[in-house]
């Protein structure tokens, strides 16, 4: 990239334009997040489910196993099942909730900062950011307001793995053993996709 090149390109966080792109879809995908997991610990039990007990709890994991019946969407492809973990992304590192929340903020500013100083034109890079920001923001509002992260969608539902594989004791046989939120989701998918985008840009070929 030539000098007049840099010289053409505005960063981000000085464009209406980007800003209110990365803005609106950050605020509805959080929407969406914490709209879904509101409805589902509202209705999928048989009783709305309060968490404030919960906050100081120092358990992995919390399934309410017993007290309902999971919400089957499709049969053997995806059900609501509410349980609460203290960890991250699908319970991974289980009883770190200030630990969590430290990291969340800081992760917080480097995706803003990325925003900020991103090309203002890079309008499928911010909406990534965008996803990112708003998986973020939706589990470290969990974490703050109720101690623990809610999850409710398990996919595979009593699909066993093949040959008899196991996950392992706490695992078991099902091929997706795990239970997330539409936060751990579009956490994942802005990860990934940043790092399509970048591997698009690096096949590309470059002008001199």
């Amino acid at each position: 990239m030539d000098t007049n090149t840099k010289k053409n390109i505005q960063i981000a966080g000085r464009s209406f334009q980007a800003i209110r792109l990365f803005v609106l879809v950050t605020l509805f995908l959080l929407g969406l997040d914490l709209l879904s997991k509101s409805l589902a610990f509202e209705y999928v039990a048989d009783e709305p489910v309060a968490l404030h007990s919960w906050q100081t709890n120092s358990q992995a994991d919390l399934p309410m196993e017993g007290d309902y019946e999971p919400y089957v969407v499709i049969p053997h492809l995806l059900e609501l099942k509410l349980v609460v973990n203290n960890g991250a992304v699908f319970g991974i590192g289980a009883g770190q909730r200030a630990f969590f929340l430290f990291v969340g903020v800081i992760a917080l500013g480097f995706i803003g900062g990325f925003f900020y100083r991103s090309d203002k034109n890079a309008r499928l890079l911010h909406i990534c950011y965008a996803f990112i920001l708003a998986g973020a923001i939706g589990n470290i509002y969990d974490r703050y307001v109720f101690g623990v992260v809610r999850d409710l969608f398990h996919m595979l539902p009593g699909v066993p793995l093949p040959f008899g594989w196991s996950w392992g004791i706490r695992a078991g046989n099902e091929a997706w053993p795990w239970i997330f939120n539409a936060a751990d989701v579009f956490l994942l998918m802005g990860v990934f996709s940043i790092m399509l985008l970048s591997w698009k840009s690096e096949k590309q070929p470059q002008n001199d």
